[in-house]
């Protein structure tokens, strides 16, 4: 769960509030549904999986695309 605390105009809060929670963002509070745990345990998976491959840089990134 990620929570993001913020200062400014209520009204603004709220929009960005809304924008967020498409995107799996949980207000405070909240308890994820089966679909964001799902995705995020799939996440955690693959951080864990040794056979992936990681780039640190857009450079090494660019090697690893173009094989």
């Amino acid at each position: 769960m990620v929570q993001i605390d913020s200062r400014g105009p209520l009204e603004v809060k709220e929009k960005a509030g809304k924008e967020l929670a498409t995107c799996g963002f949980l207000e405070s509070g909240e308890i994820p549904n089966a679909e964001t745990m799902a995705s995020l345990n799939e996440a955690i998976a693959d951080l864990n999986n040794p056979h992936l491959k990681v780039a640190c840089s857009f450079d090494e990134l660019k090697v690893l695309l173009n094989g």
